[in-house]
């Protein structure tokens, strides 16, 4: 019998405990060998925030090609102003355009590491954020 991975959408991973408050890079999930990742959306869950003199909300990259990792995609600010859950969603293309707070669908190829790329940090006194990838693989 097939995972369920394989056959419906699915939460796939989750990373907890990523600092806003930081740039860098997170690995999200490894595709495993012999697949690839239908990516649907990123649900970005705010677990602990003190605001403070808060004026920078945090700005993320999403996707796997090294080094700049947009491309599933990029600058997305994320507003935070209490702990509370946010989505972001998969759409198609509009025009050309994706709007922001949504995410191309694309297809990784198997064995890559899809990562969040903090390029921009939250200046809140703390933001903590845990992170669930939700997809199906292929």
């Amino acid at each position: 019998m097939a995972l369920l991975r394989e056959n419906s959408l699915t939460k796939l991973a989750t990373v907890a405990s990523i600092d806003a408050t930081s740039t860098g890079l997170t690995n999200i999930y490894t595709v495993p060998g012999s697949k690839s990742l239908v990516f649907c959306f990123l649900v970005i869950r705010i677990t602990d925030y003190t605001a403070g003199g808060k004026s920078t909300d945090a700005i993320i990259n999403i996707g796997s090609d090294d080094p700049n990792y947009f491309n599933i995609d990029g600058s997305l600010t994320v507003p935070v102003t209490l702990v509370d859950t946010y989505h972001i969603y998969s759409t198609p293309l509009s025009g050309g355009i994706a709007t922001e707070w949504y995410l191309i669908p694309g297809t990784q190829a198997a064995e890559t590491i899809v990562k969040i790329d903090i390029t921009t940090a939250s200046n809140a006194t703390t933001e903590t954020w845990s992170v669930d990838l939700m997809g199906y693989l292929v």
